[in-house]
């Protein structure tokens, strides 16, 4: 009895000492040789309702490495894993790794959150704590970005609690209202195109949002205009407008 004891000590400190080996090589896992500085992107790799098998999570795994060469991005976790985790190596040409994680979240089909960079590779885990605070934080917007920074993560909050100013639904749907008792089609074509002009810098930007050319940006903002009597060049406007539209939107969600 004594030896089967001892022997089932054994068995039990061998697999505690497997276990421990396996964590240290995960904490020593390499980053990609480009950097430092690193940013840590993550994504949903497995979502409520939308559960791919576990052959297909590989398959999407296997796509993502192609985007990239090894020197510049690093996969973690598996595709057991509920989140997609990567290190990208960022670069004087893509100074925040926003390119490499635009094809990412392209490739996914979903939002994807990249940290602040960091030059230490003990501050990984930091990092992938801020990525994964952002990504959570945009998930709660009606239109979230593509690519989602944790430097922004204060403004994705706030605009996350907008629905929570009183009466600021009520409020937003009554400046809006000249644009929202029009067809279904023609509201959708008038709140898209005020949400192009007062998110981008210029027609010429907000018309490339759009798909369309410049000059039919110019005569819907004209239409939009006439119909409110509103100036958008106007920047005691522009604000109020730009935040009534994210209200309606999440009241529409």
């Amino acid at each position: 009895m004594g030896r089967i004891a001892a022997f089932l000590a054994l068995e039990l400190a061998r697999d505690d000492e497997l276990r421990r080996a396996r964590d240290t090589a995960g904490r020593a896992e390499a980053l990609p040789a480009a950097g430092p500085p690193w940013v840590v992107l993550v994504a949903r790799q497995r979502q409520p309702g939308d559960d791919p098998a576990v052959e297909a999570r590989e398959r999407s795994r296997r796509e993502l490495r192609l985007l990239a060469p090894a020197r510049r991005m690093s996969l973690r976790g598996d595709a057991e894993s509920l989140e997609l985790r990567a290190v990208i190596a960022a670069e004087p040409d893509d100074p925040g790794a926003a390119l490499i994680a635009s094809r990412v979240a392209a490739s996914l089909g979903r939002p994807v959150a990249l940290s602040r960079p960091f030059s230490a590779p003990l501050e990984r885990p930091a990092a992938e704590a801020a990525a994964r605070m952002t990504l959570e934080a945009v998930e709660t917007l009606a239109d979230p970005p593509t690519v989602a920074r944790a430097d922004r993560l204060p403004a994705y909050r706030l605009l996350g609690n907008l629905h929570n100013v009183p009466d600021g639904a009520r409020l937003a749907r009554s400046l809006l209202e000249p644009l929202l008792v029009s067809r279904a089609d023609v509201r959708r074509e008038h709140l898209a195109t005020l949400r192009a002009v007062l998110d981008y810098p210029g027609l010429a930007e907000a018309a490339a949002a759009l798909g369309v050319h410049r000059n039919t940006v110019a005569y819907r903002v004209r239409r939009i205009e006439a119909l409110t009597g509103w100036r958008l060049s106007d920047p005691e406007l522009r604000l109020p407008l730009a935040v009534a539209l994210r209200l309606v939107q999440t009241d529409q969600h």
